[in-house]
């Protein structure tokens, strides 16, 4: 199981607990943000930047359960207030960290072109065009930079655990295997010797069946070397 499945595979109180903690945090960035704008912008701007904040925040859960649709919204949210770029970071790393790169990536190009749009309009008076944007694309670029990272480590962490368990299932087959192959090695010893001897109290049998006129000594040393012979088979 790759990293992807595992993220999409997720239990569902795992998924409540990251979307709860995620909104909580964008939702704080977008305050301060708000805060800011309700200082130097219009009362009209105020407003608008009040409806972007409260869709920024619903973006967040959205992007958690569906990543592309939430994704594709925060970015464009964006380009209508700064209050939504911390939705529209989210999403990028979100993206970034549980998803294919091909997405993560437009997602990353969408966000730029977002703010790019947002600062034709929305200038800053400190800070030319030019380096808005470059910065901007900078902190975008590091962010799914960011999250590809993590979702790489996070997959070769599931693939050394897959190794380890594979090759610890794999001793304990060859233990097994050698613990079965010693049974079968003592098995055909024993079975060895209780037919050597056998073979030999048949030999000793068959002699005295040829020679009843043996001499008595002979006969009562055969006997005992039956009785001893008896024995060893019977251990």
């Amino acid at each position: 199981m790759d990293a992807l499945t595992w993220n999409r595979s997720r239990p569902a109180a795992q998924r409540r607990i990251v979307t709860a903690v995620s909104t909580v945090a964008v939702g704080l960035l977008i305050v301060a943000a708000l805060s800011t704008t309700v200082r130097t912008a219009p009362p009209g701007l105020v407003r608008a930047d009040l409806t972007v904040a409260v869709a920024a925040c619903a973006t967040v859960a959205l992007t958690v359960r569906r990543a592309g649709v939430g994704a594709v919204l925060a970015v464009l949210l964006v380009a209508l207030s700064p209050v939504a770029t911390a939705a529209a970071s989210f999403a990028v790393l979100y993206t970034a960290r549980n998803r294919p790169f091909r997405l993560a990536a437009a997602v990353t190009v969408a966000g730029v072109a977002g703010e790019a749009i947002q600062a034709t309009w929305r200038s800053l008076p400190d800070l030319p065009y030019g380096w808005r944007l470059l910065l901007m694309a900078a902190a975008y670029a590091a962010l799914l930079g960011w999250g590809t990272w993590a979702q790489a480590r996070h997959a070769l962490l599931v693939e050394l655990r897959e190794r380890a368990y594979r090759a610890e299932r794999d001793q304990q087959r060859r233990v097994a295997e050698a613990r079965a192959g010693e049974r079968r090695r003592l098995a055909r010893e024993m079975h060895d010797v209780l037919a050597h001897r056998l073979s030999l109290l048949s030999v000793h049998a068959g002699a005295l069946e040829f020679h009843p006129d043996a001499p008595p000594g002979e006969i009562a040393e055969g006997g005992r070397g039956h009785q001893d012979l008896r024995r060893r088979s019977a251990r």
